[in-house]
């Protein structure tokens, strides 16, 4: 049997594939930031800016100054 050869063809499709694997990952992690954003907006309409979603303590401002769009505090961000 005669081998089959796939050429250079081969090595730039994967390079693409992986390119794009890698585009689809920053657009998903956009995706949930701009979700945090907007629930941090909604927090501010709501007047709990600040507070955690979870367990209802205050968010420190550290984390905020940091994450303005946290909507939970450390130890329960670890929890999800």
């Amino acid at each position: 049997m005669t081998p089959v050869s796939f050429g250079k063809r081969i090595g730039d499709g994967t390079t693409e594939a992986v390119d794009r694997l890698a585009r689809v990952g920053q657009a998903k992690e956009l995706d949930a930031m701009l979700a945090d954003v907007d629930r941090a907006l909604e927090k501010l309409d709501e007047g709990t800016y600040g507070f955690c979603d979870r367990c209802g303590r205050m968010i420190p401002d550290e984390r905020l100054e940091a994450r303005p769009w946290s909507a939970r505090c450390v130890d329960c961000s670890a929890l999800s």
